[in-house]
């Protein structure tokens, strides 16, 4: 029988050890549904009671814990689970903060600086406003007021000031821990995860250190009628020790949870992309399928980009659509956080599928409004000519009724975002971040977009266009695309950057192509553009696309020093160079001014029969 007792009681133990792990998880998932759950819906629901003057019920899930004894093992289970359970109502509203707070601002100087209700921040100022105005919104709207000495109102602005406190620290800490760390927390290895976690769990302490000191302070500030704010103060007193770890460890949870959210949602972001652009090339391929005996198919590469419009594989198909298919006005609609607005089209085929297109309206009196439709058609058959792989929207002359009055038009595909919003998002989608440097980033490794983007520059550039602006460069799924070539092909030989290209991100765009050589192969294409069309016969055939010899002589100068010389240099507004080129672009504008083109509202001229498609 004495050899039972040793069996017993490692069966003893293993039964301990089974019920304290089942006490744990049990503390954890309670503490988990009691601060995700019912402390949000409470803390919104008593907000709204007191100021609508409601009585919604109090919603009780799992009974309230027995608070354990401080530093035992089933008090980290619960502030573990409360930590944890905190993290998707502070994500949501973080979110939702963020959102407002990139559409009130805006960013100036090269994207350096970033103004937000009036006042100026650098970049991770912005990003520290953005955590502590988050911080206050969770923190004033999710958490439940006590009854306390204070007024409502005054305990929820307590509550604000702490998550604004709280929340303010960690991303102050993180982007000082971050800089201190150098290039390895931007590295996107995996052996760095581990580095960059521990960092997000050392800035969410940091944080809760200072969480627990301005609930200290704050809460045990009571000013009394007729007492002085100094004898107010007296009362006021830090935390205690067990008050403070508690906030720490908590806080180091919340921040190694923000910092695996970061981490992962670059991965979850492109499979759930993946997921929808499966389904939408298996839809794809059975469209063509149908569609077999018609001969029209639709190229795979133009659905790469789940939220593009479908749109016909070619240039001449895409023409042909655009010229006959059936148009139908669908009103105005905001295109970029800057608020452009524009008139939308849509444009259908024989089988239903449609595609948006901008519509600009065509007035035979406005030598503009002309103008840009006649170089929008130039833009693209010289594209064409020079075998460029970018393209350029599709345009053509319509007739469009409008509020019931039919009105000449000519409208233009519709090709995706503005690099100045689409690139971020790209970037966003690699890394996790959306920074300047995070661009460069994705651009330094995806060689493809790269070109997109050099293809797109050098053709501004080449075409003397002076509003080299983020805006007017746009995706359309893996290529980057030129519009809105109003001041296009002017005389002037020298090519240049403009005072333009300082906007938004395009500042740092041009400091990072400024004074580089062409890539071989956008080289070698201007190179055959150049052997073909730089003589007199060449000359004779690019008068067919409507330029004027002077117009024709800058052009060809101009991609002429771009391959010899690559891309200008960035002047910078100190630079005796950059007022020589001023003056070069105002003699191009008061060209254009006195010289409109098509300003006699003549018909445009006939597109090449032997244009390149």
């Amino acid at each position: 029988m004495s050899g039972d007792k040793p069996s017993n009681s490692r069966d003893a133990e293993r039964h301990s050890q089974s019920s304290l792990a089942a006490t744990l998880l049990a503390d954890c998932w309670t503490s988990f549904v009691h601060s995700g759950v019912e402390q949000p819906v409470n803390g919104i629901a008593q907000l709204i009671n007191h100021k609508a003057h409601l009585k919604l019920h109090k919603l009780q899930i799992v009974e309230p814990l027995e608070q354990a004894d401080f530093n035992t093992p089933r008090w980290y289970a619960q502030q573990f689970g409360a930590a944890v359970g905190m993290l998707p109502s502070y994500l949501l509203m973080n979110a939702c903060v963020g959102q407002v707070a990139n559409r009130l601002s805006r960013t100036f100087a090269g994207a350096e600086s970033v103004y937000l209700l009036g006042m100026r921040f650098s970049k991770n100022g912005f990003n520290i406003a953005k955590s502590a105005f988050s911080g206050a919104a969770y923190e004033g709207i999710c958490k439940p007021t006590e009854l306390t000495k204070d007024s409502f109102e005054l305990a929820r602005a307590k509550n604000a000031l702490i998550g604004a406190i709280t929340f303010g620290s960690i991303s102050a800490t993180h982007s000082i821990l971050t800089r201190l760390a150098g290039g390895e927390l931007a590295s996107q290895s995996l052996k760095d995860v581990p580095l960059k976690l521990l960092t997000a769990s050392a800035s969410g302490s940091t944080g809760g250190l200072f969480n627990a000191e301005a609930q200290a302070l704050l809460k045990s500030w009571h000013r009394k009628p007729g007492e002085s704010v100094w004898q107010a103060m007296q009362s006021l007193h830090l935390a205690n020790g067990k008050d403070t770890w508690q906030s720490m460890y908590g806080f180091g949870v919340i921040g190694a949870g923000i910092g695996t959210f970061h981490l992962a949602s670059p991965f979850l972001s492109r499979a759930l992309k993946a997921r929808i652009n499966s389904g939408r090339v298996e839809s794809n391929r059975s469209n063509e399928l149908e569609n077999s005996d018609t001969g029209e198919r639709k190229a795979t590469s133009d659905i790469a980009d789940a939220e593009s419009p479908v749109k016909p594989a070619s240039t001449e198909a895409r023409d042909s659509l655009l010229k006959s298919g059936e148009l139908r006005y669908l009103g105005e609609r905001k295109i970029d956080e800057l608020g452009h607005v524009v008139k939308l089209a849509e444009v259908k085929d024989r089988d239903g599928r449609s595609t948006e297109v901008v519509v600009h309206r065509l007035d035979g009196n406005d030598s503009w409004a002309v103008s840009k439709l006649y170089k929008a058609e130039i833009a693209q058959d010289l594209n064409s000519r020079m075998d460029l792989t970018n393209g350029v929207p599709s345009t053509a002359e319509r007739t469009l009724e409008i509020d019931g009055v039919p009105q000449k038009v000519w409208i233009e595909e519709l090709a995706g975002k503005n690099i100045n919003d689409g690139l971020p998002e790209l970037a966003e989608q690699q890394s996790g971040n959306c920074t300047e440097e995070a661009v460069l980033d994705l651009l330094r490794k995806d060689s493809e977009l790269s070109g997109q983007l050099e293809q797109a520059l050098a053709e501004r550039i080449m075409n003397g266009d002076g509003d080299i602006n983020p805006f007017n460069l746009v995706l359309s799924g893996r290529k980057i695309q030129n519009i809105d070539h109003t001041l296009s092909f002017p005389p002037q030989r020298t090519p240049s950057w403009t005072t333009n290209s300082m906007q938004g991100l395009m500042a740092v765009l041009r400091m990072e192509f400024a004074g580089k050589q062409l890539s071989p192969e956008l080289s070698g294409r201007i190179d055959r553009f150049l052997a073909r069309y730089d003589c007199e016969p060449g000359r004779t055939e690019l008068e067919e696309t409507g330029l004027k010899p002077e117009q024709i002589d800058g052009y060809l100068s101009r991609a002429q020093s771009l391959k010899a010389n690559g891309f200008p240099p960035a002047w910078d507004f100190d630079c005796p160079e950059f007022f020589t080129y001023i003056e070069e672009a105002d003699a191009a504008r008061s060209y254009f001014d006195a010289n409109p083109p098509n300003g006699d509202c003549r018909p445009l001229p006939k597109r090449s029969a032997a244009r390149k498609i």
